[in-house]
């Protein structure tokens, strides 16, 4: 065995973090050799005054183990796990440490600010001399700047972390952060403090709300501790106060929105002492510190670009990867000469573009002294792939980089690797979307005028981003502020987070405060996120029932955005609303969080709020089945969004429903009309009612509307609309057109719980008991899956061939449970699963459709077996036409065959036709002859679905 993932608060060697009550995670793996029987394990936790917990050997989760410690600030903890089995072989862990913060303890510095001085970004300095003698042990500074800052020693950067603090509810908290200066400060001597200050989100122009400053504040302002820790235990504070200087650097304008503008030609100006901030906003704001939350945004992948010269003749370089972050360029220009970078997401006929950015300038600008620099933004970050570059004499490539930020938490937990490249490339399109978006905030986009934490992309996204990553600290600090917003609105949700004064939050945006904290539960284990947010969660219902009162007045209380950007939107009606009844969505997220509610309140002891939210869900249920169902249950509402939340929800019959969802979707030739609100649950609609085939053609499409249509087009992030991009590559509109936006990136919560079938079970969080419930498809061939759960590396994998053939391999980690369905394999019959070890295992159950079921415990398994269908769809005069189209094989040899056919044109509502009964007549002017019949099917005879490159 081994001890690795070992985390405080699912964060890796945290410094300076609020930590609450603690929470040590680790992960306990069978390497080197194979455990046996009971698992225990043994947590240590010291700091320099000797052991301050021994939890002795116990069974502890180890996705969660709340030791109960009593911290103290500014302190260094050690802790380390060993792990036994009944056999008593013993696994030592590493030795892993945390830090906390002041944790509230009195500070001894004072709020600074300072004059604009013409905008020049001011930078406050103070000379700090370590004494010799003794060694310096360690030296921690403790800082919140306002808007955004950086800190210097001795010309050097003291951190890595871009744009501290982050952004937050300003007005509710700020953030404090730890910075280790001990490698700085270590020679003896004298050193040089600065701390350089930007606009960022405080200061500086964002959001909708036009404000003279920023809509936070208008002012500069430093509070900071520095604490010098010596070998001979002595301790001295350096704190901001009247004998710091503030002089000016030569940054003149920093902005979100539009970028930086940095003048090296200024003079120098004279340094002058600081001034205390008023001593009434000084105390309010002091009261407003706490220590951080945020996780780090710092420098991930870097990206060396090409050079094209445009048809209008400019300079760009291309990174080849859309991203958010910096960069760093090499110049040597001539003094009083003027670089300037302009940043995009797309070229337009060759050309660079970035209308669709709005009224963000996006851009850097730099004014030559004439000595050679290294560029950098300091207190702003881009979204591009493109940069158009003016002003340098000899542009190379190899002189700009482009870096990748983004908040520092794993991105790579969940892995997929398809026969498709198209669908592996969706994947990790959607990990970028992910890691673009998660700049401190779960933002709707990173290049725009907007870049704010709508709740509703957040929610729906969120299964997918506990996939792909280990998000658990990243939302902790977004259901921070979020509960801070909630509270000052008696419970009412803001439709962003932190709100930027955007409130009035509907369904699915609302209900994010209640869906959210449970999905982190679902995946880590971890139920402290709903004990801390649930305050916040029964606010938010509190707040619905008493707007919903006893006449159902919940539909027209809010303004409920439904089923957006839809593509079914009704004749007259805005386009960006879907066709699907608001108020229904909004009843069904209610319902959704209701049952939540239940759920997490039996998870927390809470008997009487479990039986309320049990009958709220219970009356809703009722009134939703009266109010949007005929009295056969049939769902009133036709559209493709209301009939998969009438399946995923069990709002009711739901092979009625499913159905009516397949007749929609092949209606459509196989294409979805979903917005927000459907496209997360859709395919796994079909796959619960027996249409995993309609679910495949819906993420296989190519053409728009579909998931590999953009990929196809070159994205390499997810696009805010299906058509965000026309199939000519031109863009379709600016007014709301983001290249970066995550929210459909959802299908790839349904492609590891569905198409995988890897699903948590709420029965035992993160991954000890999981569903193992794959749905193969021949078009796709074959998928791998893994997993870094809570409890260690779960791997499912599945290939099809011939017609029937199937074979499954599944990895179950230590000390976990596997309830797994066999696709399509009779449950009555004995099958035998090779395992690790030479174990097999007998399967001889079935469930309710009787495909082969088994629970499975640790180890490795691989199965082969036939099919009870066949897996692969040979194509004939009876295929539906949508089934036909997929094959550029039977298209040229049908329309060769019949004279004037052009069937890639073909009306959509005729893509559900069978082949033999098409309108021929209408198509190519005559009835299809009995020879031309026999042509066909002879045409046809050994081609089937199509599966990627087969024909190529």
């Amino acid at each position: 065995m081994r001890v690795r993932s070992c985390r405080v608060n699912h964060m890796d060697e945290p410094l300076g973090f609020y930590l609450g009550e603690a929470t040590f995670s680790w992960v306990v793996d069978d390497e080197g050799w194979v455990a046996r029987g009971r698992i225990e394990s043994r947590l240590v936790v010291r700091s320099e005054a000797g052991a301050v917990c021994d939890t002795g050997w116990a069974e502890l989760d180890c996705a969660a183990t709340r030791p109960g410690l009593a911290l103290l600030p500014r302190t260094r903890y050690t802790w380390q796990v060993s792990v036994r089995d009944e056999a008593g072989h013993v696994a030592e862990g590493g030795e892993h440490s945390f830090e906390t913060g002041k944790m509230g303890e009195p500070w001894q510095a004072a709020w600074l600010c300072c004059d604009e001085a013409d905008g020049r970004h001011p930078t406050l300095a103070r000379t700090i001399t370590t004494r010799p003698g003794a060694p310096l042990a360690a030296a921690r500074a403790y800082v919140c700047g306002l808007g955004l800052y950086e800190v210097e020693v001795d010309g050097r950067l003291a951190s890595t972390e871009h744009l501290a603090p982050g952004t937050c509810a300003y007005d509710k908290w700020l953030q404090v952060a730890t910075i280790d200066l001990t490698g700085a400060l270590a020679a003896p001597g004298e050193h040089d403090l600065r701390v350089t200050l930007g606009d960022g989100w405080y200061k500086g122009r964002f959001g909708f709300i036009p404000t003279r400053g920023g809509y936070y504040g208008d002012d500069w302002s430093l509070i900071a501790e520095v604490h010098l820790t010596y070998a001979d235990g002595t301790h001295e504070v350096v704190a901001t106060d009247e004998s710091w200087q503030v002089g000016r650097s030569n940054v003149t304008f920093s902005n979100i929105y539009d970028g930086e503008r940095v003048d090296a030609t200024l003079p120098a100006v004279a340094p002058e002492p600081a001034r205390p901030l008023d001593p009434e906003e000084a105390a309010a704001r002091t009261a407003r510190l706490c220590d951080r939350l945020s996780p780090v945004v710092s420098e991930h992948e870097l990206f060396s670009p090409t050079l094209i010269e445009t048809p209008a003749g400019e300079k760009v370089l291309d990174l080849g990867q859309n991203i958010a972050g910096g960069f760093r360029m090499r110049v040597h220009e001539p003094a009083g000469a003027t670089v300037r970078l302009q940043f995009g997401e797309v070229l337009q006929e060759g050309n660079f573009y970035h209308d669709n950015l709005r009224s963000a300038e996006a851009a850097y600008t730099f004014v030559s002294d004439g000595e050679p620099h290294v560029l950098r933004p300091r207190f702003t970050y881009y979204g591009y792939r493109y940069v158009k570059v003016e002003g340098v004499r000899n542009l190379r490539p190899s002189d700009f980089e482009g870096v990748a930020w983004y908040s520092d938490i794993d991105t790579g937990a969940g892995r997929m690797r398809t026969a498709n490249p198209l669908v592996n490339r969706l994947v990790e399109n959607t990990r970028w979307g992910m890691r673009d978006n998660f700049v401190d905030t779960p933002t709707d986009c990173p290049q725009r005028d907007e870049r704010m934490g709508w709740t509703g992309d957040a929610q729906i996204f969120s299964p997918t981003a506990c996939y792909l990553g280990k998000p658990y600290a990243f939302f902790h600090k977004y259901l921070h502020d979020m509960a801070l917003e909630q509270r000052a609105l008696g419970g009412a949700m803001p439709m962003v987070v932190p709100s930027f004064g955007v409130v009035g939050a509907g369904s699915v945006w609302g209900d994010a405060t209640v869906v959210i904290p449970w999905n982190l539960y679902l995946f880590s284990g971890d139920d402290a996120v709903l004990r801390e947010h649930w305050g916040a969660m029964r606010a938010w219902m509190d707040h619905v029932a008493a707007l919903d009162g006893d006449d159902h007045g919940w539909p027209s209380a809010a303004a409920h955005l439904g089923d957006w950007l839809a593509l079914d939107s009704r004749p007259g009606k805005d386009e960006r609303f879907g066709a699907t009844d608001e108020g229904f969505v909004a009843y069904v997220a209610y319902l959704q969080s209701a049952r939540i509610m239940a759920r997490a309140a039996a998870v927390l002891g809470e008997g009487a709020d479990k039986a309320r939210f049990e009958a709220l869900a219970e009356a809703l249920l009722s009134w939703i089945r009266s109010e949007y169902f005929s009295p056969n249950g049939r769902c009133c509402i036709d559209t493709q969004t209301a009939h998969a939340l009438t399946i995923v929800h069990g709002l009711a019959d739901a092979r009625r429903a499913g159905r009516a969802l397949h007749d929609l979707v092949q209606a459509m030739g196989g294409q979805l009309t979903c917005g927000f609100v459907g496209t997360p649950v859709i395919c796994e609609a079909l796959c619960r009612t027996g249409y995993e085939r309609d679910a495949y053609q819906l993420l296989l499409r190519e053409r728009q509307p579909g998931w590999l249509n953009p990929v196809i087009q070159g994205a390499t992030t997810i696009w805010e609309r299906w058509d965000s991009l026309d199939e000519d590559g031109r863009i379709t509109g600016t007014s709301m057109n983001s290249l970066n936006h995550y929210a459909y990136g959802s299908i790839c919560a349904w492609l590891f719980g569905w198409a995988a079938g890897l699903r948590p079970d709420a029965a035992a969080p993160g991954f000890a008991l999981a569903t193992v419930a794959p749905h193969v498809d021949w078009r796709l061939g074959e998928l791998e899956a893994t997993y870094e759960s809570a409890h260690g590396t779960w791997r499912v994998a599945w290939s099809v061939s011939g017609e029937r053939s199937v074979h499954l391999e599944l990895v179950v980690p230590l000390g976990c449970t596997a309830r797994v369905r066999l696709p399509h394999a009779p449950g009555g019959a004995a099958r035998t699963l090779a395992a690790s070890g030479g174990v097999t295992v007998e399967v001889t159950t079935g469930d309710a459709a009787g495909e082969a079921v088994v629970e499975l415990p640790h180890g490795s398994y691989a199965v082969d077996y036939e099919a009870t269908i066949a897996l692969r769809h040979a194509l004939s005069l009876d295929s539906p036409l949508a089934d036909v189209l997929e094959s550029s094989a039977a298209v040229a040899a049908i329309e060769g065959i019949v004279p004037h056919l052009h069937l890639t044109i073909t009306p959509m509502e005729l893509h559900a036709t069978p082949l033999r009964d098409l309108p021929w007549q209408d198509l190519c002017h005559r009835p299809l002859s009995a020879e031309q019949q026999r042509a066909i099917e002879a045409a046809l005879e050994g081609l089937s679905d199509r599966r990627y490159g087969e024909e190529d």
